[in-house]
């Protein structure tokens, strides 16, 4: 007895392997994600990394 096909949506936690020969059900989980614009020469918490940040090549 084969199962119904259920195609990649997402709107849905599983769906069927697109490929024709494997058919294997899959769980999907959808995450947001955030994002914030890091200084050049600052680590992830604002700390100087040394990397000379402050200055220009010219």
């Amino acid at each position: 007895m084969t199962s119904k096909y259920v195609p990649p949506a997402i709107n849905l936690v599983s769906f069927n392997c697109p490929h024709s020969t494997c058919g294997a059900l899959a769980k999907q989980f959808w995450f947001s994600a955030h994002a914030d614009w890091m200084e050049k020469g600052r680590d992830a918490q604002g700390n100087d990394t040394g990397t000379g940040g402050d200055s220009v090549a010219r």
